[in-house]
């Protein structure tokens, strides 16, 4: 099947438009020469592939890591071979039916999730693919992560006169071994 045939070419250079090729497949050329004495028998078959870059190994977070003091976290990859780019998706389900979170055209190895998106208590799951010239390659195997963060609740009652009282509580929380507590006011 011919997918590019061009005739009357009057430079020693083509270019192929990237909509007349797909991924990961092998292309075949040859060329041949018009002139005023006839025209050249063809040159030697050469072929080309189109392969894109390979997918992105996830760093950090580990799989199943469990975030106790940031909503914000930053995700972090290794980079890959003949990637000029790199996507990164964030979603509430193992599927990404639920992405809420989302990059493109990053042109480093990681990304900080933005404030608000993330709730605590809850379990996403992230992944990575790479573009390079020839195409995007596949998402990586998706990894999750969780937020755990403590739930502080406070409540603070002054009457005239008498001192403030500060009554804190914090929910339970896997995996804490402590926390501090910084207390200041004005007058």
């Amino acid at each position: 099947q011919k997918v590019v045939e061009r005739s009357n070419i009057s430079s020693t250079e083509y270019t192929v438009r990237s909509s007349e090729l797909k991924d990961n497949q092998t292309y075949y050329w040859r060329v041949n020469a018009i002139g005023v004495t006839g025209t050249s028998e063809w040159s030697t078959l050469w072929t080309f592939s189109l392969i894109p870059p390979a997918t992105p190994a996830l760093s950090t977070p580990q799989r199943g890591a469990v975030f106790t003091r940031t909503l914000t976290p930053t995700l972090m990859w290794q980079t890959s071979l003949g990637a000029k780019s790199y996507g990164v998706q964030v979603a509430a389900d193992d599927k990404f039916s639920q992405v809420i979170f989302e990059q493109s055209n990053l042109t480093v190895t990681q990304a900080t999730i933005l404030a608000g998106k993330l709730s605590n208590r809850t379990t996403y799951y992230w992944r990575v693919n790479a573009t390079g010239v020839s195409g995007t390659g596949d998402w990586s195997q998706p990894w999750s992560f969780s937020t755990n963060l403590p739930v502080v609740l406070t409540k603070i009652s002054k009457q005239a006169g008498l001192d403030i009282t500060v009554d804190i509580v914090v929910e339970e929380v896997k995996n804490l071994s402590g926390f501090q507590l910084n207390f200041s006011f004005n007058e």
